[in-house]
């Protein structure tokens, strides 16, 4: 295992560079992915597929409280180091996964488990990501179910990312519905209209998209959708450039934004 403390916020990781690849860069990439939204100190945030805590360390020292899921074994384990590195008191963790169901089910953890999925792991044609995976039993649950458990009245934001499970993870959200969400959609099982439209039914709005360093292998593409439930009032969004894609301003999204839910069929009501 390798620690390092970061340059510029003094985080501190523990990881394993075989497994886990470079985590300083991959912590300054999720800070500037996930900025869409503001923080704030009052804030109780959840993190779906926590890994071994990028998003959740960085975040932890602005909100209130943080709920963090990771059902992998050996990165439940990291995460925890990783928070007790940092000496947070106000994040919470949870050996376990979001779906469509309580109870048990089987996983594909792959052999960088990074892409560990509990559905068709090979849906990517990443071949080299399941060498030398293996199948484990994990505790699933039902949003609705694990709000209740644990008796949380009130989600700020949801930062989701569950390798293709997420429209499995919506269908099973009626209660608690989080105010804002971030959801990695560069890797869905389904298409991202599929993924819009069941939100929209859900009373979410599409205000805008994170994109990939030009120099990443997906270039172009979007890394991050970040939308906003109809009953929380508009707040400009902070704005971010990652290589040569920026985050538009509110005229910039809507200019362009209208384009992409036209040719979704999808009616644009984000105000």
């Amino acid at each position: 295992m390798t620690e390092i403390e970061t340059l510029h916020d003094k985080r501190r990781f523990a990881f394993d560079i075989q497994r886990d690849g470079w985590i300083p860069h991959q912590y300054e990439e999720a800070k500037q992915h996930d900025t869409f939204y503001g923080f704030k100190s009052d804030w109780v945030v959840v993190d779906v597929g926590a890994w071994i805590g990028l998003w959740v360390i960085w975040v932890a020292p602005y909100v209130k409280k943080v709920y963090a899921l990771e059902p992998v074994p050996e990165l439940i384990d990291a995460l925890n180091q990783n928070v007790k590195l940092n000496e947070f008191a106000n994040v919470e963790l949870f050996e376990s996964a979001l779906f469509s169901k309580t109870g048990t089910m089987e996983m594909d953890v792959t052999g960088k488990p990074v892409g560990s999925t509990l559905v068709d792991a090979w849906r990517h044609g990443a071949q080299w990501l399941y060498e030398g995976g293996r199948k484990i039993d994990v505790q699933t649950y039902r949003w609705d179910d694990w709000v209740t458990e644990q008796g949380i009245e009130r989600v700020n934001l949801l930062k989701m990312d569950v390798e293709g499970a997420e429209l499995e993870v919506f269908s099973g959200m009626s209660e608690v519905l989080p105010e804002r969400m971030a959801v990695a959609i560069y890797h869905l099982d389904s298409p991202l209209p599929k993924l819009v439209e069941v939100l929209y039914e859900k009373g979410y709005v599409l205000e805008g998209f994170g994109y990939y360093d030009k120099n990443a292998p997906s270039k172009g593409k979007p890394h991050s959708g970040f939308f906003r439930h109809k009953s929380v009032p508009y707040e400009t969004p902070r704005r971010y450039v990652i290589g040569e894609y920026e985050l538009p301003t509110r005229e910039l999204m809507d200019q362009g934004l209208p384009f992409y839910w036209e040719s979704l069929g999808v009616k644009d009501d984000r105000n």
